[in-house]
């Protein structure tokens, strides 16, 4: 989904219409970031947390190394705060995330003795 011109429109007509696919890695991430800030955001305090952090122009995209940081503490270790796959969560529609959420990792197709996976 970090991919293209359109990966919300993309990702809007494949909902909408039903259409079969897999999960791919960037999509994992995607889905990981939001259920984070989903996570976050219904912690008392945690939606006027996240809106400080992403507004701070010094609170980096990478983590420092020691990352001793009382905020940096709170996102998962390699992460990237702020990066394409951050504001990508932060901007799926309800219908987007459940969608990119329902994706199988394998599909098979019995019709075709195949199985489709992403690589």
């Amino acid at each position: 989904m970090t991919k293209g011109s359109d990966p919300f429109g993309v990702t809007s007509f494949l909902a909408e219409n039903n259409i079969a696919g897999v999960r791919g890695n960037h999509d994992q991430k995607i889905i990981q970031w939001r259920a984070w800030v989903d996570e976050d955001m219904a912690q008392p305090g945690g939606q006027e947390w996240l809106e400080r952090r992403e507004d701070d122009s010094k609170f980096e995209v990478n983590p420092p190394k020691d990352r001793t940081t009382e905020s940096w503490k709170l996102i998962p270790k390699g992460w990237k705060f702020k990066g394409p796959h951050y504001e990508i969560a932060r901007k799926l529609s309800r219908v987007q995330y459940d969608y990119l959420r329902s994706l199988p990792l394998v599909l098979h197709i019995p019709s075709l003795h195949a199985f489709v996976v992403h690589a």
